[in-house]
């Protein structure tokens, strides 16, 4: 309550509201999606799947730093836990915001800590087709993979997060990337009853307004996907942010 205390009566908050409290802009993390890439078709269990990777970045000035509960720490299995936001502000002071869940996956392929609804895919033709759009939540762990720029300011030349099997914290650094490669366990779309056509290939970071963060403007990329799977062909055409 002392966090907001210093602004006059207004219309009610919400926790999908973005507040910036004082002292936060210059700690803030900026995700941005870039369009998704390594697009093919691969049978699975007598469908045809999309495999693909995606990349998400901070570019912000500051870290998405995520951490569990906790109260309920030693929960184990494939319980969900809550988990907050940490934001340290420049003055050293930190507020704690409440962004959702971390949930256990002990699946083949997984066996570490997932942030739930951290991204959306949208699969959708763009031609008119009469063809249900595709459209899947993402659960994601979170670490630095991979550099991206590390000349922002508050850029660390190392990784700062560095396992998804801590159930007490997760991350994406500054100037630090998180990639998600199609070889992974889930990571793909079933396209089997798809016709043949064009569709768009959104990806959305943050898609229920959880995190506090410089800007939500950025947050969707777009490919534009030729698609024809009875001819196995699969082909980017053009992306965007």
């Amino acid at each position: 309550p002392s966090d907001v205390s210093i602004y006059i009566d207004g219309e009610a908050l919400t926790p999908q509201d973005n507040i910036i409290l004082p002292g936060e802009m210059d700690v803030l993390p900026d995700l941005v999606p870039f369009p998704v890439s390594d697009l093919r078709l691969t049978p699975k269990n007598d469908r045809t799947i999309l495999k693909f990777s995606s990349t998400m970045w901070n570019k912000g000035r500051g870290p998405l730093e995520l951490i569990g509960d906790p109260a309920n720490i030693s929960i184990l299995g494939d319980l969900d836990r809550n988990v907050y936001q940490r934001i340290v502000r420049s003055d050293g002071t930190e507020r704690h915001k409440l962004v959702g869940q971390f949930l256990w996956h002990s699946m083949p392929g997984h066996l570490h800590y997932h942030f739930k609804d951290f991204a959306e895919y949208i699969f959708q033709s763009i031609q008119g087709i009469t063809a249900p759009a595709i459209q899947e939540k993402a659960t994601r762990c979170l670490w630095d993979t991979v550099a991206v720029d590390l000349s922002i300011e508050g850029a660390p030349k190392d990784k700062g997060y560095t396992s998804c099997d801590d159930k007490k914290r997760q991350g994406v650094s500054a100037g630090w990337g998180d990639v998600y490669k199609y070889t992974l366990a889930d990571q793909y779309l079933d396209v089997e009853d798809l016709p043949q056509g064009t569709y768009r290939l959104e990806f959305h970071i943050d898609p229920l307004n959880l995190f506090a963060e410089r800007s939500r403007d950025n947050n969707t990329s777009i490919a534009i996907v030729k698609l024809d799977v009875r001819n196995g062909i699969v082909e980017v055409i053009a992306a965007g942010g």
